[in-house]
């Protein structure tokens, strides 16, 4: 039998992501639906009545859509969505260049990726002493970055779960009341690139900051919309960079800022 789902004021509750059948959907002021975190498909409503949202619904830090994921609708048809492959960490820095007339290279910071920042390369070192060394700076490679000489900082890292989630809410003969109430689907702050460390000799390069999680994706299919709810679909911020390591900080570079995700999106049927 289908049946209402309450949701008191006060009242925080958890629900799957995956087809529920309710008959009247409400939610009193202060209340929330909520996914849990890592989730990876949708959350679809089909409700047979009407649907009052004057509290929240939250679905975030939904697990990256790689190829896309679909359901199935009740009348047959198909809801997908993807999140964009648009959004990339920022490099890393590069290490700082030794002695012998710049002959000795610091380390290249790495390339970003849409799941981290670049790890920034290493510092180099060179000694006119006796006997002379030259040690050039060891590269980046991915998130980690150059450990030699003067080790440079990581790439900021997120987890899968940084983008807003996705959801149906289905109701094709029932009317819509938002009023007070909101649907949060925004996307997460990209973690920050690690400073390089402070070492003598020259400079590590910075890490570079993550990419911010992606808006998620709401459809809405009621006859009316009576009061349409606080849309939250907002992006997040790519991660801040890491600076550049060394006492004296003179010619190694920071890690540049990883990018915004998108903007999430609305669809009304």
């Amino acid at each position: 039998m289908v049946s209402d789902v309450f949701i008191q004021s006060g009242e925080r509750r958890k629900i799957n992501a995956r087809r529920h059948e309710i008959n009247n959907l409400i939610i009193e002021p202060g209340g929330e639906l909520y996914v849990p975190v890592k989730s990876r498909g949708w959350l679809l409503l089909n409700i047979s009545g009407n649907v009052q949202i004057g509290g929240t619904i939250t679905f975030r830090g939904c697990i990256a859509t790689n190829g896309g994921r679909s359901i199935t609708l009740p009348d047959g048809s198909e809801a997908t969505f993807a999140h964009p492959q648009t959004a990339l960490g920022g490099y890393g820095g590069d290490g700082g260049i030794g002695g012998f007339g710049g002959a000795v290279t610091g380390g290249k910071g790495a390339a970003g990726t849409v799941n981290y920042g670049g790890g920034g390369g290493g510092g180099a070192y060179a000694s006119h002493g006796n006997p002379p060394a030259a040690i050039s700076g060891d590269n980046a490679v991915e998130y980690r970055a150059g450990r030699k000489h003067s080790p440079g900082g990581n790439g900021g890292r997120n987890n899968a779960s940084v983008h807003g989630g996705m959801i149906y809410i289905y109701a094709p003969t029932g009317n819509l009341d938002g009023s007070g109430g909101r649907i949060d689907l925004r996307g997460f702050d990209g973690a920050n690139g690690i400073n390089a460390p402070q070492t003598t000799g020259q400079q590590g390069g910075g890490g570079g900051g993550a990419p911010g999680g992606h808006g998620g994706y709401l459809i809405i299919r009621t006859a009316t919309i009576l009061v349409e709810p606080e849309l939250l679909l907002e992006p997040g911020k790519g991660g801040h960079n890491g600076l550049r390591g060394g006492l004296h900080r003179a010619n190694g570079t920071d890690g540049y800022r990883g990018d915004d995700g998108e903007q999430g999106l609305v669809d009304y049927y």
